[in-house]
């Protein structure tokens, strides 16, 4: 048997299901020696805490302790807790009324800690939904907590799987080797190196936009070391509304890394749109900047990819079955939708 202990948003059974998590029974459990704090960045807004346990000799934790239907279940929820980067994944000795049950839970990893950031109410309010198995005191002491004043659009924690994959593969390669963490559910993308209170390099994609994770990857591996050490990597950027002039800048700054979105989307499966990023100025892309798009990934598959980039799409097609990404014949401007 196999088993699971959720102190956090995983408490809400309806957030395991979600999840396509199978479980086959579920009660009260607890840790004592711990501690519940909320002091690990969250993966998809580093405004935001989530929920972490740490050694604490004379508190208690407390919690919902999920059987799974198998051992190899919980490999299944690591891409949804970010680990073995963001969380660690280890076994406890849980307790329970009928006796201590070995169980895996997760444990935020140093690089992700910061004591000076609060979670939003919406995620508290899943660790009230296991009320049931919590005891009064416990649930009271929850509800209470201080929260942050700021909130995302809805709950970018559930995102779909093939998201959570995309971000596995990014951080499998590159949060080790080159210090960086892929994660989604920003308002805008954004680049943010480490420094101040990041202690990795953070990559943050648009909400939970599989497209948008992609483009922003394509930046990241075109972007030298210098540029990797700059917000968003020292572009100055005009936001939607450009005139013909400053779309025409945008364009000829926009041909690498769309090119190489292309090739990502090819080697994921996945649809590739170009985009003009220009919608209320109604100046769509050029037949040029098309042009220009397609002959720069022809030329990355008859030469030879950026490292990283090579790495990265080599590991997409593995994972997600896109064969033959390096076909010229996949990028026809005629194929482009915009």
């Amino acid at each position: 048997m196999s088993y699971y202990f959720a102190y956090g948003s995983n408490m809400n059974s309806q957030r395991m299901a979600a999840r396509d998590m199978r479980v086959i029974g579920q009660c009260a459990g607890w840790l004592d020696g711990y501690g519940l704090r909320f002091n690990k960045r969250s993966g998809h807004d580093a405004r935001l805490a989530c929920a972490n346990i740490i050694f604490a000799r004379d508190e208690r934790v407390e919690g919902v302790l999920y059987q799974l239907e198998n051992p190899a279940e919980i490999a299944r929820l690591d891409p949804f807790e970010g680990a073995p980067f963001r969380y660690s994944r280890e076994r406890f000795p849980v307790q329970t009324k009928r006796g201590v049950v070995p169980a895996w839970t997760y444990i935020a990893n140093p690089a992700v800690i910061d004591h000076s950031i609060r979670p939003a109410r919406w995620y508290i309010e899943h660790l009230l939904a296991g009320r049931d198995y919590l005891s009064p005191a416990y649930w009271e002491k929850i509800n209470n907590t201080v929260c942050c004043e700021c909130r995302l659009s809805g709950d970018t924690a559930t995102f779909d799987p093939r998201t959570c994959q995309l971000m596995g593969v990014f951080n499998d390669l590159f949060a080790g080797s080159c210090n960086t963490l892929l994660s989604g559910g920003g308002e805008e993308p954004v680049y943010l190196p480490a420094e101040g209170r990041f202690d990795c390099h953070q990559l943050i994609f648009r909400q939970d936009y599989f497209s948008s994770a992609l483009h922003e990857i394509a930046h990241w591996c075109i972007a030298g070391e210098q540029r990797r050490q700059r917000v968003d990597f020292g572009y100055w950027y005009r936001p939607d509304g450009r005139s013909v002039n400053e779309q025409s800048a945008f364009e000829r700054v926009e041909i690498k890394p769309q090119a190489l979105e292309w090739i990502f989307s090819v080697a994921a499966g996945h649809r590739f749109q170009i985009s003009a990023d220009n919608l209320s100025s109604e100046i769509g892309a050029s037949d040029a900047f098309a042009a220009a798009v397609a002959e720069q990934a022809h030329s990355w598959c008859v030469g030879s990819l950026p490292a990283r980039a090579a790495l990265f799409a080599a590991s997409l097609s593995e994972v997600f079955g896109g064969l033959d990404y390096l076909n010229p014949c996949h990028y026809r401007v005629d194929s482009l939708g915009s």
